[in-house]
């Protein structure tokens, strides 16, 4: 401020003389006569006291932007923190990294920025500010503001007949008193998907919503609305690619894939992904017990539909050549023969 008065200080007299020659000028309109080069003079003069003016006041404000962009280096004489519900406010001091005493320069400061940093790695806050509380003759006093995120209470299951809420909960993995993000959130429809997805309901629906509980609006009840969908069954299992080995021999090295058929009323059909994995190994296995040592699963392709509430698989293969056993030598059997 003192800095500003000093630079503006000598065109306080241009300013209140254009002010005086204005005055002037409004008086001279009411006489009869006024003689022209005289009110030529005073607008000449007007218009350079004017410029003069505006000059100045754009100098002024180059100078304090260019103080601005400086910045004014201050000691910090306080922290205090606000909004803070669950989280203790030194500990959020501690985090931020911010000391009383340190130096900082204002109104932007990298250690301000690395402080809101530090704070937001602690994934507890939905919102974090530093903002300068009031200056005093000591320095500045930082407060530093905070939007906690919401603390779980319970969760609540809904419409699951396939799985239990206690494997659901896990799926979850959270507890009462954890920090629950909107993010938290993805990750668990995605976890009970996948739960799903393992039991062969892989069409089934998750609706996750967080509400402000009954006993403390300090916490909040996560609703789980599950949509199980149906299950579906195998209808086909057909492969491409293999010349030398029929279709049929290489269904039957599936354990638990197996083609729902009306005869085998004994058999579900249903479908488990993880099973389905488990299986495309015991076919790899199939091909080399029988001499295809070089074989391959290029792809396969899980085709479900929804319609029939069936699921159709392709698989491609590459057989290769199949190896036989031409003949066995040993060597180093010094006590026993070849042939025993």
């Amino acid at each position: 401020i003192s800095d500003a008065r000093n630079f503006i200080a000598p065109y306080k007299a241009t300013f209140y003389a254009s002010v005086d020659l204005a005055k002037h000028l409004r008086k001279c309109r009411t006489k009869t006569v006024i003689k022209k080069e005289t009110m030529f003079n005073g607008l000449s003069m007007l218009l350079k006291i004017h410029k003069s003016i505006i000059i100045a006041a754009l100098l002024f404000l180059t100078n304090i932007i260019g103080l601005y962009a400086q910045g004014l280096e201050v000691t910090i004489a306080g922290i205090s923190v606000e909004g803070n519900i669950f989280s203790h406010p030194e500990t959020i001091i501690t985090l931020s990294g911010l000391r009383v005493g340190d130096k900082i320069a204002l109104p932007a400061d990298d250690k301000l920025q690395i402080a809101i940093k530090n704070i937001w790695k602690r994934k507890q806050f939905s919102d974090v500010k530093i903002e300068v509380d009031r200056y005093t003759s000591a320095g500045a006093f930082l407060k530093i503001i905070v939007k906690e995120l919401p603390r779980l209470n319970k969760i609540i299951i809904e419409n699951n007949d396939e799985i239990s809420e206690k494997d659901i909960a896990l799926a979850v993995g959270k507890i009462r008193g954890d920090v629950i993000s909107q993010y938290d959130i993805y990750l668990i429809r995605k976890s009970i998907k996948s739960l799903y997805a393992k039991e062969g309901l892989a069409f089934a629906e998750v609706e996750a919503e967080i509400n402000i509980s009954d006993s403390s609006d300090k916490y909040v009840d996560l609703y789980l609305d599950i949509n199980e969908g149906v299950d579906f069954r195998v209808r086909s299992i057909e492969f491409v690619g293999n010349s030398q080995m029929s279709s049929g021999e290489l269904r039957g090295a599936f354990d638990k894939t197996l083609v729902k058929s009306w005869w085998r009323f004994w058999r579900s059909g249903k479908f488990n992904y993880e099973d389905y994995k488990k299986d495309k190994e015991l076919l790899k296995k199939y091909f080399k017990k029988n001499g295809f040592i070089e074989a391959e699963i290029i792809r396969d392709t899980v085709m479900f539909d929804e319609l029939s509430k069936g699921i159709n698989i392709l698989i491609e293969i590459y057989e290769g050549n199949k190896f036989y056993v031409r003949n066995i030598d040993f060597t180093g059997n010094t006590i026993q023969t070849d042939e025993t």
